[in-house]
């Protein structure tokens, strides 16, 4: 099927974790499996929330399942952290992630939550 029902979007929304908000930033991300010589990919934000990252790429080279070490700021903290593709899907020219944080940290949250009260809620 080319298009979703609104049944189908329905239960890929309940499957995130809390609220999420626009966080547009260009950064770099690296497979998980990569060798030490790998370089770096660019890739794009679109929103972050207490369970994940979504990401856009000019390069098809995640599929879902796939962990990637990504590198970002949020607020005046840089942040190293290691995601998994949960969704993976193309628009345009674009490839776009819907990544979830593979270990909890407290101290993200945190952040996260600073950084949503000086934006707005990104609705589903």
């Amino acid at each position: 099927m080319l298009f979703k029902s609104k049944k189908e979007k329905a239960a890929m929304t309940e499957k995130r974790k809390g609220p999420r908000a626009g966080f547009y930033q260009a950064s770099y991300f690296l497979p998980a499996n990569s060798t030490e010589d790998a370089h770096m990919h660019e890739c794009w934000f679109s929103n972050i929330g207490e369970g994940g990252i979504a990401i856009e790429t000019k390069e098809d080279m995640l599929k879902e399942g796939d962990e990637i070490r990504i590198l970002y700021k949020i607020g005046v903290k840089l942040r190293n952290d290691n995601l998994k593709v949960l969704t993976a899907r193309t628009r345009y020219n674009k490839f776009m992630y819907g990544c979830a944080f593979v270990e909890a940290d407290e101290d993200r949250n945190v952040l996260i939550n600073e950084y949503f009260k000086s934006e707005a809620i990104v609705p589903d």
